[in-house]
Order: C-alpha cells, then sequence, then structure tokens
C-alpha cells in the first residue's frame, strides 16, 4: 500500500499539478490517521495545504465545510441536507428536461 500510495501521489503531483481544489476526507475511520501520519511526509506542501479532514462531531469543522460547500446539493449522510433516497421519476423527469434543452439548443446552433 505504501509504494502503491506513493507512485498515486508522484503520478497526480507532477503530472497534474494544480488540479485539486480541495479534497475533503468527511468521517475517516481511525485507521486513516495512522496512515495519514505514514504518507503526509510525502504530499507537496502546496497539495496538502488543499486536504481537509471533517469530523461531524465536531461543529468548527462541519461550519467550516458549509462555507466550501452548497450544502444543498451534498447528502445528508456526508453532513448536507439532500435527502438521499433514490426516485426514478424525479430523475426520469430531469433528464426528458436535459434532453429537450439540449436539443433545443442544438437545433439553434444548426
Amino acid at each position: 500500500p505504501m509504494k502503491t500510495s506513493r507512485e498515486t501521489l508522484h503520478i497526480l503531483q507532477d503530472h497534474f499539478p494544480e488540479r485539486l481544489a480541495v479534497a475533503v476526507c468527511y468521517n475517516p475511520p481511525w485507521i486513516f490517521a495512522v496512515f495519514w501520519k505514514a504518507i503526509s511526509p510525502f504530499i507537496d506542501a502546496s497539495t496538502y495545504k488543499k486536504i481537509r479532514f471533517v469530523n461531524p462531531k465536531r461543529a468548527k469543522e462541519t461550519a467550516r465545510m458549509s462555507l466550501m460547500f452548497d450544502m444543498s446539493v451534498i447528502d445528508t449522510d456526508l453532513g448536507g441536507d439532500r435527502d438521499p433516497a433514490f426516485d426514478l421519476e424525479a430523475l426520469g423527469a430531469e433528464m426528458m428536461e436535459y434532453d429537450a434543452r439540449r436539443a433545443r439548443l442544438l437545433a439553434a446552433v444548426a
């Protein structure tokens, strides 16, 4: 895992610099802290600053998350306000509207 993690970091940092705006690790398991301590010295400083850990039991961290994201589009299981229940009819209606809007736009440029 360590060799794979370092290679992944190398690829992301050297071949895709400055692509990451922010990475949020929401409610990571406790074992992640051990992994983080082992791998963090190898992370580029500018990338390191973009990684945020959010513990839902800490009000300050959840408040920080609400400053970074529109919580109405984040599922409740990730600390947001959106109901994660899947509604096939609502999705179907949304996709039909998307298809109609796309057809109108394509017709306008044709």
